[in-house]
């Protein structure tokens, strides 16, 4: 869903027009289970978590830094950080891509009085110029959002959750001769949130404790498929990863 609106700053009169973009879809998995999926304040985690949900789309990234936490014993989502990455642009051409320097707020924010949570991965624009150098004659062009991330909401069923993709973007940074197409950019990674039940299913099944190949139900012990029961006669066996029963095709695919 594309919307354009106004944004007033706090504490200041000055107002700009925006743009902002906006997906969601529903996933079967807890909260936290959908909040380590979407938050890490580590690298190696952060570009991980990169790669599955935006694919060939991010280069790279890296957590530059995270500001110490006010309460402690809190789970790993739970942080304020300041990470750097770079975008593939729509068109690959005229250099490699954009970079941008951003605060992420990521946590869980609980409604005492309706007794509701919402689990929000939120990332801000800043400017870091001097911290973090140009990287021009590489190809990459130093570029700003207004804001983007990624809610978590319940839906009202157990283990279920709606996860909306957003991104605001300034009009004025959204001019014809603009080299980048941040708009289309943009709009990518908002859409890629479709994919990320397919990115949650393949961590669970990196997860999985399978079965040593020793440990499997022999095939002389079963005659019938242990999920449809059916006899094997001509079909192939295939053996579970995780429980080492026999089963046939239809077993093998579920």
């Amino acid at each position: 869903m594309k919307t354009h609106f106004i944004d007033m700053e706090n504490n200041s009169q000055r107002a700009h027009a925006c743009m902002l973009y906006r997906s969601t879809i529903v996933v079967n998995a807890s909260f936290s289970e959908v909040m380590n999926a979407i938050a890490s304040c580590k690298t190696d985690e952060y570009r991980k978590q990169m790669r599955g949900l935006y694919g060939s789309d991010f280069v790279d990234g890296v957590c530059l830094h995270k500001l110490p936490q006010t309460k402690q014993n809190r789970p790993a989502y739970f942080y304020t950080a300041l990470k750097w990455c770079v975008l593939q642009p729509p068109s690959k051409v005229n250099g490699l891509g954009s970079d941008f320097c951003f605060l992420e707020y990521a946590g869980i924010h609980k409604e005492t009085e309706v007794n509701e949570k919402m689990g929000f991965c939120i990332q801000q624009s800043v400017s870091m110029d001097s911290e973090v150098p140009d990287f021009a004659h590489y190809g990459l062009q130093r570029d700003t959002f207004q804001r983007t991330g990624l809610l978590v909401t319940a839906t009202g069923r157990e283990h279920t959750v709606r996860l909306t993709s957003f991104c605001q973007i300034q009009n004025a940074r959204l001019q014809p001769a603009h080299p980048r197409d941040l708009e289309l950019m943009m709009f990518r990674r908002v859409a890629a949130v479709r994919d990320f039940a397919m990115y949650l299913e393949r961590g669970r099944l990196g997860k999985m404790q399978f079965v040593e190949r020793w440990r499997w139900i022999p095939d002389t012990d079963r005659r019938t498929c242990a999920v449809c029961l059916k006899m094997f006669l001509f079909r192939r066996k295939h053996h579970c990863r995780q429980c080492g029963e026999g089963t046939g095709i239809l077993g093998h695919d579920m």
